[in-house]
């Protein structure tokens, strides 16, 4: 930019990455004809949501990581009181195949590259429904597994079960 060059306000947005996201800015600086940025508010909102899915994402993540720990206590118990094998079927597999797929669920979505935590209420409220859903559905497996439910069955009482 030369001495002296003029300085106008332009009416498209600009995007600038802030510590809670990306945040738009109604105008920003044009150097003799020569715009700085030139995204448009549809690229802006999309940004947007693929901040939210990565945020969502990563939060699931660390939940599911979670829950699959936390279904290697039941199989822990198990094994030390030696109830491996009750009711015709073994406790192994009813808790390791769920907690297992609950941890490379989790290491996959916290993998993702998302920044840590969610940022406002309808991210928080989306990573509640999904988890609940998703911890629902996963939870299912040791009663179909190891009781032999059926999977409805096992969904909601594994649903009233984390309400």
């Amino acid at each position: 930019m030369q001495f002296g060059a003029s300085v106008k306000p332009h009416s498209r947005g600009e995007v600038r990455r802030t510590r809670r996201g990306l945040s738009s800015i109604r105008s920003h600086r044009c150097y003799d004809g020569a715009c700085i940025t030139s995204i448009s508010d549809g690229e802006v909102m999309r940004a947007r949501r693929f901040d939210t899915i990565l945020r969502v994402s990563r939060t699931l993540g660390s939940l599911l990581l979670a829950l699959g720990v936390a279904l290697l206590i039941p199989l822990l118990v198990a094994l030390l009181d030696g109830e491996l094998s009750e009711h015709g079927s073994s406790t192994l597999p009813a808790f390791l195949l769920p907690s297992a797929a609950a941890l490379l669920l989790g290491a996959a979505l916290h993998g993702s590259g998302g920044r840590e935590g969610v940022s406002g209420g309808a991210q928080g409220m989306l990573a509640c429904s999904l988890a609940w859903i998703i911890f629902s559905g996963l939870g299912a497996l040791p009663f179909v597994l190891y009781l032999r439910c059926a999977y409805l069955d096992a969904y909601f009482e594994t649903m009233s079960g984390f309400t």
